[in-house]
């Protein structure tokens, strides 16, 4: 996992200063303002509620000190194999056949203005790489379609870019973090 060297900014809280909650109810997120128009309509509006509600991601609210100052949606998914064939992800390919290698995805990560460059994406990343290695189901990735704001960001935890072409009208890029460099740590 990286270190505080690799961001640029110093660590101001720890993983012990981080609450974690399910998201149940709108009125948990009023107020949290990401800087990023669609992630903070997102966890304000009613979509939030059909992404849980139809299994189409879970959402978990990140408290410091009982302010909300954090967010991050997942669900499961895959990256087909021909997306990483510069990559080599596989030690042994030739030994199995394999189109979609099993992901953990981040649908969407945000911190709040107040609390952006403290270390806390961070440490998101890490719970979430966490997370994915603590899972019975096999999940060799976490993948992530990241904004090109966010590209360096993703870049200096470990995320590499995919081989996977841009969607025609979309600005993100399909990034991926291999688990297997820290599965045995």
């Amino acid at each position: 996992m990286s270190g505080p060297a690799d961001f640029g900014h110093e660590m101001r809280f720890g993983f012990s200063d981080l609450s974690f909650e399910p998201f149940r109810n709108l009125h948990q997120t009023r107020g949290f303002q990401c800087g990023d128009e669609a992630l903070d309509e997102f966890i304000r509006s009613q979509e939030v509620r059909v992404y849980e509600r139809q299994s189409l991601g879970r959402t978990t609210l990140v408290y410091v000190e009982g302010r909300m100052v954090a967010f991050y949606t997942i669900s499961m998914d895959g990256l087909r194999f021909q997306y990483m064939t510069r990559r080599k992800p596989l030690r042994e390919p030739n030994i199995i056949e394999i189109e979609v290698i099993p992901a953990l995805k981040i649908v969407r990560l945000a911190v709040h203005l107040d609390y952006q460059n403290h270390g806390i994406g961070r440490l998101l990343l890490d719970h979430l790489v966490g997370f994915a290695l603590r899972q019975e189901a096999a999940c060799r990735l976490i993948i992530v379609n990241a904004r090109p704001e966010s590209i360096p960001f993703y870049e200096k935890y470990g995320f590499r870019l995919s081989d996977h072409r841009k969607i025609k009208g979309r600005r993100e890029k399909l990034m991926f973090f291999d688990l297997d460099y820290v599965r045995n740590l």
